[in-house]
């Protein structure tokens, strides 16, 4: 509904769910924070979970092709610029769980 050029809908209100391969035509993401609650403590947001959020704006085959990605608080701006000019972090081993089960 969100991707219909017909829809009365303009702005998307959504959590981090969004940066999980959902395929929307997003111009704009203004994070509201960049720490996340995991039920005990926060902790600031990943380069990896930034760049993952962030880069859903803009995408190919979207009516936007540059994307427009901010922060509510000023104060996330340096964490968030960082980030998003940073090298993504290089993955040095996988490991699925239950692999055994699959042969």
């Amino acid at each position: 509904m969100f991707n219909d050029a017909t829809s009365e809908f303009d702005v998307l209100v959504a959590s981090d769910a969004i940066g999980m391969g959902l395929n929307l035509y997003i111009s704009r993401i203004i994070f509201p924070t960049l720490k996340k609650f995991d039920g005990f403590k926060f902790w600031d947001l990943t380069v990896s979970e930034i760049k993952q959020s962030a880069g859903r704006v803009g995408r190919y085959g979207s009516n936007f092709s540059v994307g427009e990605v901010t922060c509510m608080d000023a104060e996330d701006l340096p964490l968030l610029n960082s980030s998003l000019n940073s090298r993504s972090p290089t993955l040095k081993e996988n490991h699925v769980e239950g692999e055994n089960e699959l042969n």
